[in-house]
């Protein structure tokens, strides 16, 4: 009999839960391919200490704060501190000797190949650094004297190995830190008391590095709102299968603000898409800003940091106010009561060209710092943009970002050959070489699963039973004078699918605009809803406008909350619909027939499939939407369960809770309504149950798993107490139970080692490739599924962490391949598993029920009370 799946308060191994998985035998089946990957072998030769027989790296933790931080605040901006270092270490030899055995991650963290000493030494007996040390110097950083102090804490070591070591989780850290330093610091063999100087070339975040300013081929792509898109490396150290490390490198891409513009510039590039002529800067003294210009420069500048032109200062952007410099006053200590303008002309001898313009607000929010805007400038320092961009920047992003396999690693090649990465005096201190050339490997490809639609000539594979009127919505100005023709289309290829349509032309039409509220709406639903026969279910079709983001969002939170199905459609399709669109109107079916329960896609066999449909089985996939930093946003978990053996079909279920929870709260309940779903739909309790889950980083995965292993447990227990009829103790619920983790979020990249001749063949590897060695553990792999058409296609990756059914690398590879192809809204196999896929759409969706409840209520938010009508859980409304 299987084991019991462990409850949360009995996760361990020591009290009965099964043991994580440590091994998955690999797969054999498909055709092989060779691949060619983004890593390169690193051989790594620890270098011996002095008078050592030992390698170790020694670890330092840094403290650099000004001297004049009663509470001991540290410099916060990474390329200050950074210059604040190395200036204390070309100052201070006696205390960290050669800089090539260095390694600094520009925050608290100081690896070194030797001890450090303290300021003073006994030549004769010198003592290394036992407690801290500590001391105060000055550094120039932007042409501007500082003072500091810095204190440096020993806090251990560890041994440099050519292999993994189970216990050295620090060696990783150090080798990621070490491969970024080499482009942080550029070697300058002619400086005095100095091998190294800061490098401006290349700005670091973390593990990604880019090139600022970029050659001719690699020149910064113009975004608009003044911000352009740089292209650089992230770079990561793995280990292959066998313990020895690998150089991930991929190409990273990020928004960047511009740099030392000046903000009225700014306005007219964000405003008027435009620079302003000497005409329109003359007639600008008599103007200022609408509300609508005034929010759009506010969206624009808040969190970068400016500079002022008369000072010098570098503050962070709140955003503007409505009060402009001639009419805001406030009380001077010197000169009484005067407002901005007169404050400029007798402090600064300043007189000021736009005083209508509206205020900045910069940090601190308190007390309160106002600037004219004809006084700032976007900072010098270069600027990440982190914040969510608008929809059409996104749009020529990707667009910027997809380049073919052949390219996207001659890119890399390129970046490599003129960075100082994989040559240089610090990586050859602590024994490192590159090989030169791209890891290749093997693949297999396995066999695409049979799918019923292959064999059916016309139709769907099972049409909704579900008899329905269409109730057309035209939402703000998104009505034209054909739109009756687009409708006609909608269902006249509706029927020819057989699909169950009462009536040839919708029964109601209601044209809202959002001037009016949602009540006016709910109020027209239900009028509409009196003219619908018993019987007949209404779908709603609302025609909006291409960029209504806040229209789709109000009107779909409503009828999903009243239990409609409903079809958003763009006015650019519907026009084009109108035209005989074939494609827009095909994929609009195949959504509607999902939505009303049908079936589009079905698979009849593939490589041991019976082994998951001829026993009950449950596939459920989980995942999550965690808020971005300084968002005011919950985070949201979407859980999403099989409820037949066509694995086609999903029940839905959701919960909002706090972002600062680590585990989601609700799953256990989750997960039991799921369960309960499946065994009402079939009349039988699963067998199997398999838990896909996605939305993890790859740091949460060992705690996340032990966790949410015991939330399913739970979910078992209580499903048992809850039919005490059908189980006992003679025989009880017990279903075997597999958790698997699948990511999307990793730099695994593959291309095909020799491109076919064809216009079809673009260097991607063909869907359904397999890579489960080398790169791969013992007990996980990559699936690319998917056909990359446009850019470099993304494999899936996959781990097991528990596993109590035994499966093998065929069984689970070939049934996840099989799940791909079971996404109701496309006939092409999608990236990932469909429980995952479609648990990923309904936390969007959920994320537009909050966008909405904070629209509608400005004040207290009640994240309980975002629901869906019951009769939309079994049904995949939000697909």
């Amino acid at each position: 009999m299987a084991d019991r799946p462990s409850t949360s308060k009995s996760a361990s191994k020591d009290e009965g839960g099964p043991e994580k998985v440590t091994q998955l035998k690999k797969g054999t089946v498909g055709k092989r391919i060779n691949i060619e990957t983004n890593y390169l072998r690193l051989t790594i030769t620890p270098p011996l200490v002095p008078n050592s027989s030992v390698s170790k790296i020694y670890m330092y933790d840094v403290y650099i704060y000004p001297p004049t931080s009663a509470n001991r605040n540290e410099l916060r901006l990474r390329p200050q501190r950074r210059t604040a270092f190395w200036t204390a270490v070309r100052n201070h030899y006696q205390v960290f000797g050669d800089e090539s055995y260095l390694v600094y991650d520009d925050g608290r963290r100081l690896y070194s190949r030797s001890k450090l000493y303290p300021l003073l030494v006994d030549e004769d007996n010198p003592k290394p650094i036992e407690n801290e040390l500590e001391w105060d110097f000055e550094y120039t950083y932007k042409e501007r004297p500082f003072k500091a102090f810095i204190k440096i804490i020993p806090t251990g070591s560890f041994r440099l190995t050519a292999t993994e070591t189970r216990h050295n989780q620090e060696q990783p850290r150090f080798l990621n830190c070490l491969l970024t330093q080499c482009l942080r610091l550029t070697e300058q063999p002619n400086l005095p008391n100095s091998q190294f100087s800061l490098n401006d070339l290349w700005f670091c975040v973390k593990r990604c590095v880019y090139r600022v300013p970029f050659d001719a081929f690699y020149e910064p792509v113009e975004l608009g709102n003044c911000a352009v898109l740089l292209h650089g490396l992230r770079c990561d150290v793995k280990y292959d299968s066998n313990g020895r490390p690998l150089f991930n490198v991929k190409l990273a891409s990020a928004v960047f603000a511009k740099v030392n513009l000046d903000l009225i510039d700014f306005y007219a590039t964000v405003v008027n898409q435009a620079h302003l002529s000497e005409a329109d800067l003359i007639r600008l003294h008599e103007y200022g800003m609408n509300d609508a210009q005034a929010q759009r420069m506010t969206d624009a500048l808040r969190g970068l940091s400016l500079k002022t032109k008369h000072s010098n200062l570098h503050k962070k952007c709140i955003g503007l106010v409505k009060e402009h410099s001639r009419n805001y006053r406030f009380e001077h200590p010197q000169f009484g009561p005067m407002t901005v303008e007169e404050y400029f002309l007798h402090v600064y001898r300043r007189r000021l060209q736009y005083p209508y313009m509206p205020l900045v607000q910069v940090h601190p929010p308190s007390p309160l710092i106002l600037f004219p805007m004809e006084l700032l400038t976007i900072s010098d320092e270069v600027q990440m943009i982190n914040k969510r961009l608008p929809l059409n920047i996104r749009a020529k992003i990707a667009e910027q970002t997809s380049f073919l396999p052949p390219q996207y690693f001659d890119r890399i090649a390129h970046l490599l050959l003129n960075s100082t990465m994989l040559d240089n005096k610090v990586s050859s201190s602590f024994g490192l070489q590159f090989q030169q050339k791209f890891l290749q490997l093997e693949g297999r490809v396995l066999a695409k699963p049979k799918l019923y639609y292959q064999y059916a000539a016309e139709g769907l594979c099972e049409p909704a039973n579900e008899r329905f009127y269409f109730v057309l919505i035209c939402l703000n100005d998104a009505y034209f004078d054909a739109i009756g023709r687009t409708v006609w289309e909608l269902v006249k290829i509706c029927r020819d699918k057989r699909m169950n349509i009462k009536d040839l032309s919708p029964v109601h039409h209601i044209e809202f605009g959002l001037n009016g509220n949602i009540r006016q709406l709910k109020s027209e639903l239900q009028s509409t809803l009196k003219l619908v026969k018993e019987g007949c279910k209404p779908l709603f079709i609302v025609i909006k406008e291409d960029e209504d983001t806040n229209g789709y969002e109000a009107v779909k939170t409503t009828l999903d909350q009243q239990g409609h199905i409903s079809q958003f459609i763009k006015k650019s399709n519907a026009i084009q619909m109108a035209g005989r669109n074939q494609s827009i109107m095909k994929s609009l079916v195949l959504k509607l027939n999902s939505k009303l329960g049908g079936l589009n896609n079905k698979v009849i066999d593939c490589h041991d499939w019976q082994k998951f449909t001829t026993t009950p089985t449950l596939i459920v996939g989980v995942d999550t939407i965690r808020a971005a930093r300084n968002d005011d946003m919950p985070s949201v978990v979407g859980v999403t369960g099989s409820i037949d053996d066509t694995f086609a079909r999903y029940s839905s279920g959701f919960c909002i809770f706090d972002p600062d929870e680590e585990y989601v709260p609700e799953l256990d309940t989750l997960i039991l309504n799921a369960i309960d779903a499946f065994a009402q739909h079939i009349k039988k309790a699963p067998k199997h149950i398999i838990l896909l889950r996605g939305g993890l980083s790859d740091s949460q995965y060992d705690n996340v798993a032990k966790v949410e292993f015991g939330a399913l447990g739970d979910a078992c227990r209580r499903f048992e107490e809850r039919y005490p009829t059908e189980f006992s103790r003679s025989n009880p619920f017990n279903p075997t139970v597999t958790y698997l983790i699948v990511s999307r979020k990793h730099s695994t990249r593959f291309k095909m080692e020799t491109i076919p001749r064809g216009d079809r063949y673009n260097g991607n590897v063909p869907s359904g490739t397999v890579v489960d060695s080398v790169i791969a553990g013992k007990k996980d792999y990559y699936l690319c599924s998917h056909n990359g058409l446009l850019g470099t296609s993304r494999p899936a990756y996959y781990e097991m962490m528990y596993d109590t059914w035994r499966l093998t690398g065929d069984n689970l590879q070939s049934f996840m391949y099989s799940l791909c192809h079971l996404v109701g809204r496309s006939r092409l196999p999608v990236s990932i598993p469909a429980p995952l896929y479609y648990a990923d759409l309904l936390c969007r969706r959920v994320c537009t029920y909050i966008h909405t409840e904070k629209r509608q209520n400005s004040g207290s938010l009640d994240y309980d009370s975002i629901r869906v009508e019951d009769s939309l859980k079994k049904l995949l409304y939000f697909a």
